[in-house]
Order: C-alpha cells, then structure tokens, then sequence
C-alpha cells in the first residue's frame, strides 16, 4: 500500500509478500494431494514401463558391444591381413635382392676371371720385359765397370798427382811457415836486444844521476826525465807481442819490468820525502828486475 505520499512504504511490501507466500503454500499443498491421489493409481503401470525401458536399455548396450567386438576383430583381421601382406612383400624383395645379389657376384666373378688372366698376360708380358731389362742392364753394367776401371785409373793418377802436389804445398808451407817463425823470433829478439839497450842506458844515467844526489831544480828535472824514460820503457815492453816459443821468456821480462816500476816508485817517495830507506828499498827492485832480465836472456839463449 501507498503511503500519505503516494509511494510505497517497506511495511506495507513485507506485507505483500507474506500474502504471496501464503498463497504459494497454499497451491503447493493441493498440487501434493492431488498428486497423491494420481500416483496411487499409476504406480503399478510405471513400474512395468521402466522395467521395459531397463530390458531395452541392456539389450542395446549388448547389441552396440557387440558391434564394437566385431569391429575390432574385423579392424584386427585386416590389420593382420596387411602385416601378412606386408612380411610376404618384404620377403619377395628380400628374394629379390638375393638374387640380384647373386647374379651381381656371379658378374664380379667373370670380371675378376677376366682381370684375372689379363693380369696373367701383364705379369708375363712383364717378365718378358724384365728379362731384357735385365740383360740390357748386365750389359750396361759390364760396360760401366769398364769405363769405371778406367776412370778409377785415371783418378788414382791423378790422386797420385795431387797428393804428390799437396805434400810439396805443405812442404812450402811449413818452410814458409818456419820461415815465418824465425823471422818473427828475430824481430822480436832484435825489439828485445834494442829495448835492452835502451835499458840500459837509462839505468846507466839513473846511476850516474844518483851519484851526484843534490837535491837542486837540474837534478830533480833530470831525475824525473830518467824516471819518465824508465816508465815509457816499461809500457813499451808489455806492448812487444812475443812468439809463441817465447812466451815464458817474456814473460820473466815482464815480470823484470814489474819490479823496476816499483823502484821508480819508491826512489819517488824516497827524493820526494828524504827517506834513504824507500832509496834502498828501490835498488832492491832494481837487482830483483835485473835478476829476473838475466833469467830470461840466459833462457831465451837456451833456446837458441
């Protein structure tokens, strides 16, 4: 119902819809008792409609499992049937091939039979060739040791020749070489005895220059100018270059040098500080240098 504005009010719809629902119940309730009342009397004719439909349901799931079954076995028949087929045709081309196999080999034989006797007819032809060869070669050998004779002949001639000239060319040689030797002895032996010389000399003037000790300007000039004359007589003799054979006795003379470079040293220190003991130390090294000069002139006479 509507209300004092002309529209619906919730009451009034919860209202509405009890009334309907009453009558629902209403309706439903006849509906079951008539219902009640039908199926008393039906009861007996549906139940023998069902059993029907059941009977008809089986025999058609039978009927339709039985069609499947024989589908099957038909589908497995021709299935078997192609394998069958199958495996007959795999076993003709198998067959088949056996005998294309067999008459393949059967070719290869007459092939190989035919290979066989035209390398038969090489190999005879070869040994045919080999055989001429051969004797060709035996006469090509005979022939070659004969050349051979004679050039081996002609070059024990001329080996002989060569040798002949090569004992002559060393024979040179060596005189040459010898001659080599003793004019490198005698240019050092002539270095030796003219450097000796000098040698002497200096030390000639080195005593004289000591004997007349008076300290002034001249003589210490002149001693120092002796003294420089020693040294450059020193380095000259370790520049000689002495031969082989007279290595040992250079050598002593080195060593002779050596001493008289430490007497310059020390008649030096001895002029330079008054010290008599460095003067005396030097005449020292000088006898020692002189020895050692001896030694090698006595050695190097050895040798000759």
């Amino acid at each position: 119902m509507k209300n004092e504005n002309g529209k619906w009010s919730l009451k009034s719809c919860l209202g509405c819809l009890g009334m309907s629902f009453i009558f629902m119940f209403v309706i439903v309730g006849c509906s079951a008792l008539f219902g009640t009342l039908d199926s008393s009397e039906t009861t007996g004719d549906t139940v023998a409609e069902e059993e029907q439909a059941e009977a008809a349901d089986e025999q058609e799931k039978e009927e339709k499992a039985a069609a499947e079954q024989k589908k099957k076995e038909e589908e497995k028949a021709a299935q078997e049937e192609k394998e069958k087929a199958k495996e007959q045709e795999k076993k003709e081309n198998e067959e088949q091939k056996k005998a294309e196999k067999e008459a393949k080999e059967k070719e290869k034989e007459k092939e190989k039979e035919k290979e066989k006797k035209e390398e038969e007819k090489k190999e005879e032809e070869k040994a045919k060739a080999k055989e001429q060869k051969k004797k060709e070669e035996a006469e090509k050998a005979a022939q070659e040791e004969k050349e051979k004779k004679k050039a081996a002949e002609k070059a024990k001639k001329k080996e002989e020749k060569k040798k002949k000239e090569a004992e002559e060319a060393k024979k040179q040689e060596k005189k040459k070489a010898e001659k080599k030797k003793e004019e490198e002895k005698a240019a050092y032996i002539s270095e030796m005895s003219d450097h000796t010389t000098r040698f002497s000399d200096v030390f000639y003037r080195l005593s004289d220059q000591m004997y007349s000790v008076d300290f002034s300007d001249d003589w210490m000039i002149n001693t120092a100018v002796i003294l420089a004359e020693i040294q450059m007589l020193i380095d000259d003799a370790r520049d000689i270059e002495a031969p082989e054979e007279l290595k040992d006795v250079h050598t002593l003379y080195l060593e002779a040098m050596d001493e008289y470079e430490k007497s310059i040293e020390r008649i030096t220190t001895g002029i330079d500080n008054y010290d008599a003991l460095a003067l005396q130390e030097a005449m020292l090294y000088i006898e020692n240098g002189n020895t050692k000069v001896e030694e090698s002139t006595e050695k190097m006479l050895d040798l000759y």
